[in-house]
């Protein structure tokens, strides 16, 4: 039998934490979001909360200030409370090799576990050209990461990092949070409702001039097939099965 209760309108909150978390959110803000979903940033740099128009921002103090702990811990769970009345999951994006990303990614999961909500967390690991203190701040915070909630995803910048050959490392930090916000999206969506009313209505909205693929596929001859490799797929001759274009002869057993 349905539950007859009626169901909060925004129950999922996602919180980008520090500048690859803030970029990732904002560039899920910029795809339309999803139906029930608030977005919120987090970060302790003032500049880089200028430049997302239109998200609910807030600024925390600097991390390795040890004097302002208690202020930290103020500020952050002031915020959480606003938010957390009606959210019945919280997602967290941050890169984990930074100091702000780190640092507020775990009190915020943990703030959020002691309100008995569903928590999550996709985490960029460091490249392989950042400092060793990153790599180092990554693996401490992923132990920690791991005990607060087993529903943790990595994307391992370091060791996919060598497939963007072509990319500066200027690049690669968005390229990173790019990932973040695509990885985002395709998490959240199993958990939207369409059924409301007041969602139908947004449903099919995005914001077309992004929502746009990151990565261009290229024609190829061959199809799908063409490199020999399952992730190389070009869309095209899918009119015959593949072991007819390859001249593969299947024994029917008669």
């Amino acid at each position: 039998m349905p539950d007859p209760s009626p169901k909060p309108e925004n129950n999922m909150l996602l919180i980008g934490v520090g500048k690859a978390g803030g970029k990732a959110a904002y560039y899920v803000f910029q795809r339309g979001g999803l139906p029930g979903l608030r977005i919120c940033v987090m970060d302790s740099d003032a500049e880089a909360l200028r430049h997302m128009h239109g998200l609910n921002t807030i600024l925390l103090p600097l991390p390795e200030k040890e004097d302002s702990e208690e202020e930290q811990h103020r500020i952050l769970h002031s915020a959480l409370e606003a938010q957390f009345p009606s959210v019945q999951l919280v997602l967290v994006l941050c890169g984990l090799g930074g100091r702000t990303g780190c640092h507020y990614s775990l009190q915020i999961l943990r703030h959020a576990q002691r309100h008995a909500l569903a928590c999550a967390a996709i985490v960029a690991m460091p490249h392989s050209f950042d400092a060793p203190e990153l790599h180092s701040r990554a693996a401490e915070g992923l132990q920690e990461l791991r005990q607060i909630t087993p529903a943790v995803q990595l994307l391992p910048c370091q060791e996919f990092g060598k497939l963007f050959v072509d990319k500066s490392q200027q690049e690669a930090y968005p390229q990173a949070a790019r990932w973040l916000a695509e990885t985002c999206l395709g998490f959240l969506h199993p958990f939207v409702d369409y059924s409301s009313p007041e969602r139908k209505s947004t449903k099919g909205k995005l914001n077309k001039e992004n929502n746009q693929l990151t990565f261009i596929f290229q024609d190829q001859p061959l199809g799908i097939f063409a490199g020999g490799l399952p992730s190389k797929y070009y869309g095209e001759n899918l009119d015959q099965p593949s072991y007819q274009r390859l001249k593969v002869h299947i024994d029917s057993g008669d």
